[in-house]
């Protein structure tokens, strides 16, 4: 099967980090199962804007999530990296989306309830940063996520990392969920008011 770039770029981070970007769960896919009227159509034009819906609990994962009204805003950038431009208007119908990326604890209890193996443990390595780049560590899971002398036992409250895309896919049906499509988590990060980052246009100063 062949990727594309941003498939690439999307599966690398989800071997790294599972965050909300990767492993929250998004309506209307799960409706039936979780027995939620259909997401709310798009207003018109002329409409006021939705007010903000406080997070709410669903079964059957008990997790909070948040309500993001159906409407259109421009995914990617310009002068951006390859596979972000060229910015388009998309149009998305309304969604729920978990609140919080998924923690160790969240994982690990799905880990005990399944029996479920992940990929990098299966391996027995997945990618790190050594500093200056991306690289495959022997002994690194999501149980040692900085090789076999780490430990989760004092991060259990940190959101889960190195999990492939077939472990998020696991988790989310799990938990009666499913994975966000590019474009809804990045409309739920971002906004629909044009921002770059959720903050606004301040480029980020973090480091692997």
């Amino acid at each position: 099967m062949k990727h594309t770039t941003s498939t690439r770029r999307c599966l690398r981070l989800l071997v790294v980090l599972i965050s909300c970007l990767a492993i929250v769960a998004g309506l209307p896919a799960a409706t039936a199962m979780l027995g939620l009227a259909a997401a709310d159509p798009m207003p018109p034009a002329s409409a006021p804007p939705t007010p903000a819906r406080s997070p709410t609990v669903f079964p059957p994962d008990q997790e909070l999530m948040v309500y993001v009204p159906a409407g259109e805003f421009i995914m990617g950038a310009d002068g951006e990296k390859p596979d972000t431009v060229p910015p388009r208007k998309v149009q998305l119908d309304a969604f729920w989306v978990d609140t919080h990326e998924v923690t160790n604890k969240r994982f690990e209890e799905f880990v005990k309830a399944t029996g479920h193996k992940t990929a990098a443990e299966k391996k027995g390595s997945s990618d790190g940063w050594n500093g200056k780049t991306w690289t495959g560590i022997k002994g690194v899971d999501w149980r040692h996520p900085e090789g076999p002398q780490s430990s989760i036992g004092d991060r259990m409250d940190h959101p889960v990392t190195h999990v492939s895309w077939e472990d998020a896919q696991a988790f989310c049906k799990w938990a009666g969920k499913r994975l966000p499509t590019e474009a809804e988590w990045e409309m739920a990060a971002r906004g629909a008011d044009g921002r770059k980052y959720p903050w606004g246009a301040i480029e980020p100063t973090a480091v692997p």
